[in-house]
This record gives structure tokens, C-alpha cells and sequence, in this order.
């Protein structure tokens, strides 16, 4: 996908344009599966999930794109679409510098989970009354930086995998370009270790569901085919 093509500028962070494609609708969907508690619907819940969500994503790709600009990198551009965030630049692609560029979103993502916990115990050991509402109810702050903790969390882990695209997929292949500096082999190995990360991660997480392919599991496969899709096209 194009990132400006069909997208909606939103306004600049910092340097950094942002822009949100008609897709990233599916992220409200995503909000609403990872807010049901049992088989009851929160609203609460649910807008902080998709607020944390947004904001996680955003923070994530700003990483990616500042890391760019300070290395060279020009045109850098922010889109929210579907399956997350896309950062695209300009930019000479040595691998040491992309390294750094690619590095720089999960660690962003890892930052953000640490505040969330950290801060969770900093509130209960100091200020426990603030984790509480007055039905006796989690208060929204206690719902704020729990989700702020595993949303980053999951989308650090995630992003760390060995499957290309995702950022752990182009650390892998980069360093494999550094160490061997020879690109089909780097390619080879990165497009293996792509198609058996996806497979082994698809069926951790149907067993980790029961063995049944409920509406998540299917979002994770579409997810999983899109990436391993862009990897065979960029890889083979």
C-alpha cells in the first residue's frame, strides 16, 4: 500500500506528517475484541483501549520516523492504516543506520510499557486510593496505565519477531547483511525464518485459544499472510 494514496492528512507532529487511511477502521474493531470482559461489552474500556491504541501506535512509528530524520532521512511520513502504524522516508537504507531507524519503534513501545507499570506501582504504593472508583469499581487511571503496560508490551513482543516485515524481521536481515554481505543469502534466511515464525506463531496463539479460531485468531492470520505476502515480494 501506498501510505499517502487514499489517505487523510491529520497534521504534523513535529516535523512528521500524519495520516490516517480509511483502513485503520480496523483498529476500533481491534479495541472492541481486546475490551470485552467475558462476554460482556465495556464502553469505558473500550475507549481506553482505543485511545492507548492510537496513542501506542503513533509513539511507536514517531520512534521509527525522529531516528530517521536525525540519520538523514527526508519525506519521513506517519499512516495509520489496518494493521497498525507505516512509517516511510527517504533515506540512503545502509543497514547499520537501519539498524538504528528499525530498532527505535520497539524500544519506543517498551519505554511506554515500562511507564505503564512502573507507574501502576508508583500509584499503588503511594496514592492507592487513585487506582479505585467510588463503587469500589477500578478506576480509570487503574484501566489507563494497565492497558498502556500490555498494549505496548504485546506490540514491543510483536514487532520483535523474526518475520519480515516486522521490525525484528528487518533487524535480522540488515545484521545479516552486515555480518555476510551477501544479499541472497540474507534474503534467503530472512524469508525461512518469516515463513516459520508466522506458522509457529499462528498455531501458539489458536492453542493458546483453546484450538479454535475465534474473531482474533483470524485478524492474527490476516495479519500473519499480509506480512509473509510483502516478505516473499521483497525477499524471493
Amino acid at each position: 500500500m501506498t501510505p499517502m494514496r487514499d489517505s487523510v492528512y491529520l497534521g504534523h507532529l513535529g516535523p512528521i506528517p500524519l495520516y490516517v487511511h480509511w483502513t485503520a477502521l480496523m483498529m476500533v474493531y481491534m479495541a472492541y475484541t481486546w475490551s470485552m470482559n467475558g462476554a460482556n461489552f465495556d464502553p469505558e474500556r473500550f475507549l481506553v483501549v482505543l485511545t492507548v491504541l492510537i496513542i501506542s501506535i503513533v509513539l511507536h512509528e514517531l520512534g521509527h520516523g525522529l531516528t530517521a530524520r536525525a540519520l538523514g532521512a527526508y519525506g519521513v511520513t506517519i499512516t495509520l492504516w489496518a494493521f497498525g502504524g507505516l512509517c516511510s522516508s527517504i533515506k540512503d537504507n545502509l543497514p547499520r543506520r537501519e539498524i538504528l531507524i528499525i530498532a527505535a519503534g520497539p524500544l519506543v513501545s517498551f519505554a511506554l510499557a515500562g511507564i505503564g507499570y512502573f507507574g501502576l506501582h508508583w500509584v499503588a504504593e503511594n496514592h492507592n486510593s487513585w487506582l479505585w472508583a467510588d463503587d469500589g469499581g477500578k478506576s480509570l487511571l487503574f484501566n489507563f496505565l494497565v492497558i498502556t503496560y500490555s498494549v505496548n508490551w504485546l506490540l514491543g513482543l510483536f514487532n520483535s519477531l523474526p518475520i519480515y516485515p516486522l521490525d525484528g524481521g528487518q533487524v535480522v536481515y540488515n545484521l545479516l547483511l552486515v555480518t555476510t554481505r551477501r544479499q541472497l543469502l540474507a534474503r534467503q534466511i530472512s524469508l525461512t525464518l518469516a515463513v516459520v515464525g508466522a506458522l509457529a506463531y499462528l498455531l501458539y496463539s489458536i492453542h493458546q485459544h483453546g484450538d479454535t479460531f475465534d474473531n482474533s485468531t483470524m485478524y492474527l492470520a490476516a495479519l500473519l499472510g499480509w506480512l509473509l505476502f510483502n516478505a516473499f515480494q521483497y525477499l524471493r
